[in-house]
């Protein structure tokens, strides 16, 4: 199946969902068209939520997402704190899936203003609007243990931790969620491994999981306040007793 039309069959299902499900609920998808972003929506969509996407390419969220009734689409820059603003009024939770690749500092497209700032003023935003989480897709690598290294190695990690801070500090239930190395692979096919400050390399993750995981920490007291990584786990069978899997979670 092409990535194309499995968006569709995610997008028909859920608008299916939605007509037999009321929630006043509505999720605010940031990067929504980035890998792991869309498979946010789609998730999302399938359960019957309420969707607003956040992005700044309008024609890649044409090319994605079309003219899906029932899926609100916010066109900004999350470097702008206006258009953050705006994209924020009316929402109830914020999932941010938001992530430079430059790492030039200088480059308007690094992870200083995309990651860390951009981050800023989703939280400036989330606490003026009153939201009631935010679950933030950030990185491996920044684990107390590994930090110092990572960060010689990889310079964006610096701003995904200030990123993380921001939102730690925030006031907000919060869900930090740092995935391993990123596949492009179908999800549920495997267990998920969670480490908290000791994160050791190991199987790659489907995006598709990553996105799993986010949405299943939506409304699940057991996931606020927590800051983990995950990986694939190819030795053990998916996951499907999600509050389970948050509660075996220490708080930060």
């Amino acid at each position: 199946m092409s990535l194309r039309s499995g968006l569709s069959k995610w997008l028909m299902l859920g608008l299916w969902a939605t007509s037999l499900t009321a929630s006043a609920d509505k999720i605010l998808v940031a990067g929504a068209t980035g890998g792991t972003g869309q498979h946010i929506v789609h998730h999302l969509l399938q359960q019957g939520q309420a969707v607003r996407i956040f992005a700044r390419d309008a024609d890649k969220v044409q090319l994605l997402f079309g003219s899906t009734a029932g899926l609100e689409i916010q066109i900004g820059d999350i470097r702008d704190p206006q258009a953050v603003g705006q994209a924020v009024q009316g929402a109830t939770h914020i999932i941010s899936a938001v992530g430079a690749r430059s790492q030039d500092e200088d480059d308007p497209n690094s992870a200083r203003y995309v990651d860390y700032e951009g981050t800023q003023h989703l939280v400036k935003a989330a606490q003026h609007y009153g939201i009631q989480q935010i679950i933030l897709v950030s990185s491996a690598g920044l684990s107390d243990s590994v930090y110092a290294e990572s960060v010689k190695n990889r310079p964006i990690l610096l701003w995904k931790k200030q990123a993380e801070q921001a939102v730690q500090s925030s006031g907000i239930p919060y869900t930090l969620v740092r995935p391993g190395r990123l596949l492009d692979e179908d999800g549920g096919q495997f267990g998920i491994r969670v480490t908290q400050g000791d994160y050791q390399r190991g199987d790659g993750i489907a995006r598709n999981d990553v996105a799993r995981v986010c949405v299943a920490a939506l409304n699940q007291p057991a996931a606020h306040g927590k800051t983990f990584e995950i990986t694939g786990d190819r030795s053990q069978a998916p996951v499907t007793d999600w509050p389970a899997f948050f509660q075996a979670m220490r708080h930060d």
